[in-house]
């Protein structure tokens, strides 16, 4: 009672709030494990994109170590590929995989508002539809990017979307380019190579 007196938070107080600050951080690990379970549902998906990536003239992470993976069990190549780069690598355990999910991915990032980790080309739907602060934003009719309504009429008024062709296109929210979508990982390669606000993209050129 003295601390609330002086104006110093109760004992109780400090309990509760570190009891809810443990239960978001717990939340956050479920949320994460629960985008790590889907992946692993995916994980079928990855040889037909390894022998893709094989066929490809992209000297990328997709052909890392290609000689020591097709030594490997297929099993254990799916294991330590990233679902969404493509990248192999022998050290990737399922805590390997975590922290390159959390901070290495090209292929995904962190939410700015809910600290989620999303793909990249599915951020301005998660905006829309998934994360806390969705009330906020709302769909351009022309790039479809997620602006916030304390903005879009501004974004509207400047012009400086282009319209996307949602059947040939896919618009980046990071850059807010429109990339040509019909040819074969196009969108993979600006986001690994060229997407010049990807902090995560690989600096190095490719052919």
């Amino acid at each position: 009672m003295f601390d609330e007196i002086d104006g110093k938070p109760s004992p109780e107080a400090e309990k509760q709030k570190k009891q809810e600050k443990e239960k978001k951080k717990d939340e956050q690990i479920k949320s994460l494990q629960k985008e790590l379970n889907l992946l692993q549902e995916q994980s079928l998906q990855v040889a037909e994109m390894t022998r893709t990536a094989s066929r490809s003239r992209i000297p990328t992470r997709l052909s890392y170590s290609a000689q020591r993976r097709t030594s490997m069990p297929k099993l254990e190549v799916l294991e330590k590929t990233c679902v969404f780069c493509g990248e192999f690598r022998e050290g990737f355990t399922d805590a390997g995989l975590d922290v390159h999910y959390w901070k290495r991915c090209p292929l995904l990032m962190r939410c700015t508002h809910c600290k989620q980790i999303v793909e990249i080309a599915e951020f301005s739907k998660h905006l829309l539809e998934e994360c806390e602060s969705s009330e906020n934003f709302m769909e351009c009719s022309q790039c479809s990017e997620a602006i916030r309504l304390d903005v879009y009429n501004q974004h509207i008024a400047r012009g400086r979307c282009s319209e996307l062709d949602r059947d040939s296109q896919r618009h980046c929210p990071l850059c807010h380019c429109n990339i040509d979508d019909t040819e074969d990982d196009a969108w993979k390669k600006h986001a690994i190579y060229k997407c010049t606000k990807n902090s995560r993209r690989n600096k190095k050129q490719y052919i």
